[in-house]
């Protein structure tokens, strides 16, 4: 992962890259300050993945 400052937008924000897939996401400052606001169990929560039955049989 890389982050960078991007200014080519209207207003400065951050830019992160996947540096195995060149993958990049831009991230403004109402974006992140909504991020910092939301509690860390939800953002867990969110990010969790999930395994289909199928596959939890294997």
């Amino acid at each position: 992962m890389e982050a960078f400052l991007d200014l080519s937008a209207n207003d400065p924000r951050l830019g992160i890259r996947d540096l195995e897939t060149g993958m990049v996401r831009y991230f403004d400052a109402l974006l992140l300050q909504s991020l910092v606001q939301v509690p860390d169990e939800y953002l867990l929560e969110a990010c969790r993945l999930t395994i289909p039955q199928d596959e939890e049989e294997l």
